[in-house]
């Protein structure tokens, strides 16, 4: 004899489901016959998700492993995981709570842009951000507290109505080759935040008309500043400023800034500062103030508007082996 078999196909939204294995009764009434059947299911969290301005809830893996919002993602992903962002402009602010790789296709096409409060927060340990515009918030354009191993990388991030980059709290971080710009006050800050590097960003234009800075170091200690290119500020290309010790200032180019290129001041002891080139500042080439046991050696200070190296009420500095040439004041 011929018996018909019909074929059930269950499809089971687990949107909103925590990560674990779940089990429930299907019941299914059919001309043959009543029956129940138990089935068990797992819930895992993706650990790669991807995001794009253009998905939508007909995107094979919506609300899964696909999304159009990047906060909607970082909820989503696994900690340790990857959300890639492909080109768009994403009008949210993201907040970033667990160990993670934000990663977007682009830093000129794939746009953060918010409008209110800081437009990335991060708290947690070891997260990666690079390949990102971060612009507009009305505070930070990224945060970072109490954070450590983090990563900010390759992003371009202006027009932010506090700083661009602010640690706070934070050890242990690399800030690499992001162009900082147009933010309302410091390009970046690092506020009680040691051991941290800061190399070969390139800084200028910030805290115009708000006296900001380049690069400050505010009660930070042991951090590498190098090989970054800060210009045109509001006040300083680099400041450490106050209680910043046992830092290095090396290899930097600093110009053009409506203060002094390198400031070290208010009780900054023992940093070296060493292969700069300070120039074309409206002030000083490098100042000490307030501070000892400094090294200033080999830089290269010209053409700045008054002293090419002033100290002022500052002992026990070295200053050796610096080439000096065509400031306005002294040498």
């Amino acid at each position: 004899s011929t018996r018909e078999h019909d074929v059930v196909i269950v499809y089971i939204n687990t949107t909103g489901l925590a990560e674990g294995t779940y089990s429930g009764d299907i019941i299914i009434n059919s001309n043959g016959g009543n029956g129940t059947f138990t089935v068990t299911f797992n819930v895992s969290t993706p650990s790669i998700v991807y995001v794009d301005d253009d998905y939508n809830s007909s995107t094979p893996g919506w609300g899964y492993d696909h999304f159009a919002s990047i906060q909607e993602s970082v909820d989503a992903v696994a900690v340790g995981g990857t959300v890639n962002v492909y080109s768009g402009v994403y009008n949210e602010n993201v907040d970033i709570s667990k160990t993670l790789s934000l990663i977007g296709e682009s830093k000129s096409t794939t746009i953060i842009n918010s409008s209110s409060s800081n437009a990335v927060s991060i708290s947690a340990n070891s997260v990666n951000i690079s390949g990102f515009t971060i612009r507009n918030a009305t505070e930070e354009g990224i945060y970072v507290e109490s954070a450590s191993n983090c990563n900010i990388s390759n992003n371009i991030i202006y027009g932010n109505g506090g700083n661009g980059i602010l640690l706070n709290l934070s050890s242990n971080n690399t800030i690499f080759a992001n162009v900082v710009h147009n933010n309302s006050y410091d390009g970046i800050l690092l506020e009680n935040s040691s051991y941290n590097d800061v190399i070969r960003n390139n800084v200028y234009w910030n805290g115009i008309g708000n006296n900001g800075e380049g690069i400050l170091l505010m009660y930070s200690n042991h951090c590498n500043i190098t090989n970054n290119e800060a210009y045109e500020n509001g006040e300083d290309g680099i400041i450490l400023e106050p209680y910043s010790s046992y830092n290095n200032v090396s290899d930097n180019e600093v110009y053009g800034n409506a203060d002094c290129g390198i400031l070290i001041s208010g009780n900054s002891n023992n940093n070296t500062i060493y292969n700069n080139t300070a120039y074309n500042n409206t002030f000083d080439g490098i100042l000490i103030e307030k501070s000892s046991g400094n090294e200033i050696i080999k830089n290269s200070i010209h053409n700045n508007s008054q002293e090419g190296i002033y100290l002022l009420s500052a002992s026990n500095n070295t200053i050796k082996e610096n080439f000096i040439e065509n400031n306005n004041g002294y040498g």
